[in-house]
């Protein structure tokens, strides 16, 4: 029932092309989905249907997790309504160059989904509805590396056996929304730091063979809590993880964190090709980084006590937006660094906690 009331929808839509065909009573065959984005300028057909938020074009069977895209067939002008077929197949070519195409576009693997060979319209119809259908499932399973993407294929018709086809609405390009879809694994693990997140990080005192090394940085009660005691001390500790990007792609990068007592002290986000080394005094200026530190009481905000979102709460960023927190990757591979230093200073009590980095 829905999904014959969508079809009339995308018709609906679509008419106002065919008016000098039914002027001329031309029977022409084509998919009313190849033009609902943009009348037909390109073939782009985005599941979920983003321009009219009230038409869903897609049917989700919760038992199977199978997606069931709507397609269709219509036939133009006045003559009578006399059955017809189709035969219906994907455009390998057509898919390669609308992947090319689309931001973060890949091909909707082939053992994912169904379509059928062949649309036959009865007599006294006009139109027939089709399904792309679509294995989540599976697409989970074997393919979750791909559930942040743009997943396209282009479904064309072609070989009608009555009427002719209008060659330039024949196929329609779908480009199914994986984060609509699809559970997407996030690129900074353990960013919450909840039980279990230890997994995830990885300890290392730049500072050499100091002492309690969980103690000065340790995953605590739902935070990542660094405390090097009262003495003054230098010392710069770093907790990291690797993490994967894509070079040339835009993210978002945010975390929050507080604290009080530091004096002489610097904590800064760094994300960096380049990984922490145990005893060697790392270099962050040549990396992205959100910075907040203390000189002798200059910064009351850190010194005494704070509670802030990063890098907004940053007196020094380089490479993220400062409002925004959006970057452009200029490496594949790397790591999220959050470094915690002190020269002859003491850095109070600082937690961290909702670190991420997100793919736009």
């Amino acid at each position: 029932m829905m999904a014959g009331w969508l079809l009339v929808v995308v018709i609906l839509m679509c008419s106002c092309q065919d008016d000098a065909d039914k002027k001329w009573g031309y029977a022409k065959i084509y998919m009313p989905q190849a033009s609902i984005l943009n009348g037909g300028i390109n073939h782009n057909y985005p599941v979920p249907l983003h321009n009219n938020a009230a038409t869903e074009n897609y049917v989700l069977e919760e038992e199977t997790n199978m997606l069931r895209i709507v397609l269709g067939v219509y036939r133009s002008g006045l003559q009578a309504l006399n059955s017809y077929s189709v035969k219906v197949a994907a455009d390998a070519n057509a898919t390669s160059g609308l992947v090319a195409s689309v931001a973060r576009g890949v091909a909707l693997p082939d053992d994912v989904y169904t379509i059928p060979e062949e649309v036959s319209v009865p007599t006294g119809s006009r139109e027939a509805i089709f399904y792309l259908s679509v294995d989540l499932n599976k697409l989970i399973r074997d393919y979750a590396f791909l559930a942040n993407k743009k997943l396209c294929l282009s479904v064309a018709i072609s070989d009608p056996d009555r009427y002719e086809l209008k060659e330039e609405l024949c196929r329609t390009d779908v480009i199914i929304d994986g984060p609509s879809f699809l559970p997407v694994p996030p690129i900074i693990k353990g960013g919450d730091f909840s039980s279990g997140s230890e997994a995830f990080w990885t300890k290392v005192d730049l500072s050499g063979d100091m002492p309690a090394l969980d103690d000065a940085a340790k995953i605590t009660d739902g935070y990542l809590a660094f405390n090097y005691g009262t003495e003054k001390v230098s010392r710069s500790v770093a907790v990291y993880q690797p993490v994967e990007l894509v070079e040339g792609n835009r993210y978002k990068f945010s975390a929050t964190a507080s604290g009080t007592g530091a004096e002489t002290a610097e904590m800064v986000f760094v994300l960096s090709p380049v990984e922490p080394q145990k005893g060697v005094e790392y270099d962050k200026t040549n990396n992205y980084f959100s910075l907040l530190d203390v000189w002798w009481n200059q910064h009351p905000n850190f010194a005494d006590k704070f509670n802030g979102t990063f890098p907004q709460s940053g007196q020094w960023e380089q490479g993220f937006n400062r409002e925004t927190g959006e970057f452009t990757a200029n490496f594949t591979k790397g790591y999220m660094i959050i470094l915690v230093t002190t020269w002859n200073g003491t850095i109070g009590n600082v937690t961290f906690d909702n670190i991420k980095i997100e793919e736009l």
